[in-house]
């Protein structure tokens, strides 16, 4: 009876909880509909609920917290697949160009006042503090001996903002695209074909590349092609927000007639982590594949940031309008400022070592530049990110830099003052700012890039202009050769930059600069420097274009990128495209494409090179050598960790005494004399 008499005794208990449960939850109801009848509860529920959510917002969109001590980004993930949709051979863009197209309405352009947020920065907790001071440049360099050439005004799109400019110059054309339209100009600034709308290429393809017009455009001539690719993005909207669909959008033209036909093609991204919305792409152009870098928002709407995506598409196959092509990409949960760049070659020459696939840079507030190698494998859909030396997935090369100092004191946001007006512009300061330019001069390769930084630290000033040479980017010991921050006088500021190195090894910088204490308002400027120039510094400065007016209102984005390209008709004259205001306004921008040129070497450039090693033929790191021509005109070099040192840009023809010295040891000969008559290697000295 007993084992009878407790499952009754359960039953009935099990029967009480529910009853109790349900007249619990019966009342519960009954005080909110209560709550819900009185609109003064009802609005208080709302503002809480509000709260709540832009919290989880804000907080969402706060980069996780990455823990420096490990030595590999945590990668999110397998290989992510992403099959291209094939939108065919489009018609004639000229063709195109001439029809009455529909257009785009409001609704499906581009989201300026929106913008996905900033990415918060967050110093590394693990890394150190730079030792070495920061290279600023405020005094005044040789004159600027670049000749300006060719220089017109661009296209334009009154009543949007920011710009977005971006250019591409190959043998015959420049193209010009600012968000929402672009214009092909032949040689001398003539206007060829447009404006058009970004979307016009993508007519017909059945989904949002071709409905909407969003912006974000990169477009590069591919010189190994001989073809042209240009991308924006397409997404759709809930909200202010970009909401999936979220496309990708590319176009490779079938010839190097950008006015002629186009093969289009898009990927999907998909809103789920470690995928989502796919902002701020970047193109290089390198002989494995097309590489691009996004910074991804999950969700949809776009909400949360994910970290990075850093993706190849399958060039060989685009190139032939193959419909097969694919797109992969290795998802980095990694904080690298605001993104990464991908290296994009310029000149003829290929990489040194393309067993490595495409570089991958990013900044770190260590100071320090990160170096990726993506190594794409199309045939079996995989793709490895590892520093291309054996190291495992998600490891890097570390490129300690200078002190470093973020615009705004350090915030990388908007503090730039102008003339006449309250209203700050956005210093872009947080990122690494487009191309990460890549050139192979021989065998000596160099990697050159821009970024603005805080030139007195806690001071009043705001914005100049950092640059960097990074050398042998393929090695276990990649070298920043060469380094500045350019701040010439010491006044006014410098942002929104670009910077490229021609066959001749010289280099040009375009940006803007402003200067509220002598009313100069938003203007263009170059500078620059040749092979030979002393390492470290740049020429004067070249105002090529004088503003007349200041950004007013509330609209504090001058822009989001901006592009400094080599003319492959020459591979020594540089073209650049800055922006600037007639008047005083807020969405009444225009555009500018100035060429400049350096004058040809006057004789054959070679190097010098050897190592300085003790009487046992171990090698001395610092030691200092000089090397004099026969004016006494001097140079100096520094050894590696390896002992080796190396001088670039030696006039051959002529005699030139070379020294060494290095603390604690004596050297027999302490210097030499050498006719340079072509390049010198193993000029060795050893230490008694």
């Amino acid at each position: 009876m007993i084992v009878e008499i407790f499952p009754i005794r359960r039953r009935f208990a099990l029967l009480l909880v529910a009853l109790v449960a349900l007249f619990a939850a019966v009342a519960a109801d009954a005080q909110r509909a209560a709550v819900r009848s009185n609109p003064k509860n009802r609005r208080a529920a709302q503002t809480v609920r509000l709260r709540e959510k832009k919290s989880e917002r804000e907080r969402d969109r706060t980069p996780p917290k990455i823990d420096w001590k490990q030595n590999a980004a945590r990668i999110d993930g397998p290989t992510v697949v992403l099959p291209m949709k094939f939108g065919g051979e489009s018609p004639r863009l000229a063709d195109l160009a001439r029809r009455k197209l529909p257009p785009v309405s409001k609704e499906n352009g581009p989201l300026f006042e929106n913008e996905t947020e900033r990415i918060t920065i967050e110093r590394d907790k693990y890394a150190p503090e730079s030792l070495l001071p920061d290279p600023v440049q405020n005094y005044y360099g040789p004159a600027f001996a670049a000749t300006v050439g060719t220089s017109f005004d661009a296209v334009t799109a009154a009543g949007l903002a920011p710009p977005d400019t971006t250019l591409a110059v190959g043998p015959n054309h420049i193209i010009v695209w600012v968000n929402s339209r672009y214009a092909v100009y032949n040689k001398s600034g003539t206007l060829l074909l447009g404006p058009v709308g970004g979307n016009t290429l993508f007519t017909g393809m059945g989904n949002l590349c071709a409905t909407t017009n969003r912006g974000d455009p990169i477009l590069q001539y591919d010189r190994a092609a001989d073809r042209w690719i240009l991308s924006q993005f397409a997404f759709n909207v809930s909200g202010p927000d970009p909401a999936s669909p979220y496309l990708q959008c590319f176009a490779v033209s079938t010839t190097n007639d950008p006015t002629g036909t186009w093969y289009r093609y898009s990927v999907t991204f998909s809103p789920v982590a470690p995928s989502g919305f796919n902002d701020y792409g970047k193109l290089g152009i390198w002989p494995d594949a097309y590489y691009t870098s996004y910074n991804m928002f999950e969700g949809s709407p776009a909400g949360n940031y994910s970290g990075s995506a850093l993706c190849a598409s399958d060039r060989t196959k685009m190139l032939a309008g193959d419909g097969t092509a694919t797109t992969l990409c290795a998802p980095v949960a990694i904080y690298a400022a605001d993104g990464f760049l991908p290296a994009d070659l310029d000149g003829p020459t290929a990489p040194v070592d393309a067993t490595q696939g495409g570089l991958f840079i990013g900044y770190s507030t260590a100071p320090a530049l990160r170096l990726y190698k993506l190594k794409p494998d199309f045939v079996n859909s995989t793709v490895t990110l590892t520093d291309g030396l054996g190291g495992g997935a998600g490891t890097y090369v570390n490129i300690p830099l200078p002190a470093t100092t973020l615009p705004c004191n350090g915030t990388g946001g908007t503090c730039v003052a102008q003339p006449g007006t309250a209203n700050t512009l956005d210093t872009l300061g947080d990122r690494l700012m487009y191309r990460a330019a890549y050139r192979n001069r021989g065998g000596t390769d160099s990697l050159v890039l821009a970024q603005s930084v805080d030139p007195d630290g806690a001071g009043a000033r705001s914005a100049a202009m950092r640059w960097y040479e990074i050398r042998s980017p393929f090695s276990a010991t990649p070298s920043l050769y060469q380094a500045g921050t350019f701040d010439e006088g010491g006044t006014g500021d410098r942002w929104m930059g670009s910077v490229a190195m021609n066959k001749d090894g010289d280099m040009l910088m375009g940006y803007s600069i402003v200067n509220a204490g002598t009313n100069l308002k938003p203007s263009i400027a170059l500078t620059g420097r040749r092979l030979a120039d002393p390492l470290n510094a740049m020429q004067t400065e070249q105002i090529v274009l004088t503003g007349s007016g200041s950004q007013t209102g509330t609209l504090t984005r001058w822009g989001d990128y901006t592009t400094v390209q080599t003319d492959p008709a020459d591979d020594q004259t540089f073209c650049f495209i800055g922006q600037y205001l007639l008047a005083d306004g807020a969405f009444n921008w225009r555009t500018r494409v100035v060429c400049a040129k350096f004058p040809a070497p006057t004789a054959a450039l070679v190097a010098v090179t050897g190592r300085v090693t003790d009487h046992n033929g171990t090698a001395i790191a610092r030691a200092r050598l000089t090397l004099a021509d026969a004016a006494g005109n001097q140079r100096s070099a520094v050894t590696n960790s390896f002992g080796y040192y190396r001088f670039d840009a030696v006039a051959a023809g002529a005699a030139y005494t070379v020294a060494v010295a290095a603390k604690g040891y004596e050297f027999a000969p302490s210097s030499v004399v050498v006719d340079v008559a072509d390049a010198v290697t193993n000029l060795d000295f050893a230490a008694r």
